[in-house]
């Protein structure tokens, strides 16, 4: 399987044997696909298909990671990282990114 994708984003949790969501926008897989790269990383389909236009996105982090790892992360968000990416497939890639951020949850909403 090819790991490329024209907009991806990271968001990690803990330093080393952390683990990590990458966010992309697939030009194949359906909005909302999990996948399992390894037991340390989850990839999440965000958007499907070309661009045209900014869209807004957002996410809970806390759930996307209890559904990817079975259990909320034990240790805090470590890093937030974008790429894009078109070497496995050998094809040009471009991506634009704008106001990337987080904020906590309200206390009444967060996930146990």
């Amino acid at each position: 399987a090819k790991n490329d994708s024209a907009c991806g984003l990271y968001v990690s949790f803990g330093m080393k044997r952390g683990n990590a969501l990458k966010y992309v926008w697939s030009t194949t897989a359906p909005n909302g696909t999990f996948y399992k790269k390894n037991d340390q990383m989850h990839i999440i389909v965000k958007q499907t298909g070309g661009g045209g236009g900014w869209v807004n996105e957002s996410t809970n982090l806390l759930e996307d990671a209890k559904k990817a790892f079975g259990k909320i992360p034990d240790r805090t968000l470590s890093g937030i990282a974008i790429l894009t990416d078109g070497n496995g497939t050998h094809s040009p890639a471009a991506c634009d990114y704008d106001s990337i951020g987080y904020a906590p949850l309200p206390e009444s909403s967060s996930s146990k």
